[in-house]
């Protein structure tokens, strides 16, 4: 992630600081935004996830082929048979058992949105507020949107917590048991 993170800030440099550009952009342009935190923050972390999402769709694809074909070699086509078949029933029961993750993120992102935006509307109406004596009104508005975002957070974090513990239980365990289950029945019935 290092490497293409520091190869892509390297790029953008070499664009950005070259000639009336960096000028231009901030200067003459509303199309780019935030400029410097483009170059010094969104680009590190979207290589950060470009590296997480390679490293997540290429080791299990290659443990896959490698494993498919040992247990065909060791126990017959039927052993990556029985295992997908396994995968399969697993993957749609934890689909039906998993709750709207999207659905409780994007409320989440509201609940954040809303809290940031009461700060702001203090930030903006705070000599009004003060001469008007108003703060414990404003701090207990606050203070509950703040109690609100925390408690669907935690919310959030006890349910994914629960279905990563469910989704190694079901697709680790599971998967060894079926697998013992399957070669055990061919060393008994063999």
């Amino acid at each position: 992630a290092t490497d293409l993170s520091e190869n892509l800030v390297n790029y953008c440099h070499s664009r950005y600081l070259k000639g009336m550009t960096a000028y231009q952009v901030l200067r003459l342009s509303s199309r780019v935004t935030d400029v410097d935190q483009r170059i010094t923050q969104d680009i590190e972390e979207w290589a950060s996830s470009a590296v997480l999402i390679f490293q997540n769709l290429v080791k299990p694809g290659i443990d896959v082929v490698l494993y498919s074909r040992a247990l065909t070699q060791a126990v017959g086509v039927g052993g990556p048979m029985v295992m997908l078949g396994y995968f399969v029933l697993s993957s749609v029961a934890l689909r039906i058992m998993s709750p709207g993750f999207g659905q409780l993120t994007s409320r989440l992102q509201k609940l954040m949105g809303f809290y940031r935006f009461l700060h702001m509307r203090y930030a903006a109406r705070a000599e009004e507020i003060a001469f008007s004596y108003g703060n414990g009104w404003e701090r207990g508005v606050i203070e509950g949107a703040h109690r609100s975002h925390d408690a669907h957070r935690r919310f959030l974090q006890r349910q994914s917590l629960l279905m990563s513990i469910l989704d190694n239980y079901i697709i680790k365990y599971g998967a060894t048991v079926v697998g013992f289950a399957f070669v055990l029945s061919k060393i008994a019935f063999d």
